[in-house]
């Protein structure tokens, strides 16, 4: 991709052609691959560098050595079933187990 395809220097979405030593957070999230702050936050152990001045990024070397032990998903991205199996119904008389009862009936092709 080249400067002229994104956002330009300065803005939060615009990608270099070369990363700094030192990522601020946008540029982290750009350079995982676009992930939103919250999942960033919740899956990336590494921690930011505190450079003063209310001034924190994140080392490169540190999220490329976090990056490369991460495992590829054993037979990729889960699919559902053309078919959803056969299920016993659920016999109560609560509204959840009712609804659910409805749900799969529906999922099956049946309308109530």
């Amino acid at each position: 991709m080249s400067r002229s395809d994104n956002a330009a220097p300065g803005h939060h979405r615009y990608i270099p052609d070369s990363w700094p030593a030192l990522l601020s957070k946008d540029q982290l999230r750009a350079y995982v691959g676009g992930m939103s702050e919250e999942t960033l936050s919740k899956v990336c152990p590494v921690s930011p560098v505190d450079l003063g001045a209310n001034l924190r990024r994140y080392p490169r070397h540190l999220v490329d050595a976090w990056i490369a032990t991460l495992q590829p998903r054993v037979g990729g991205f889960k699919r559902l079933p053309h078919h959803l199996p056969d299920e016993p119904p659920i016999v109560a008389n609560d509204h959840a187990a009712q609804a659910l009862e409805r749900v799969r009936s529906r999922a099956k092709g049946n309308r109530r």
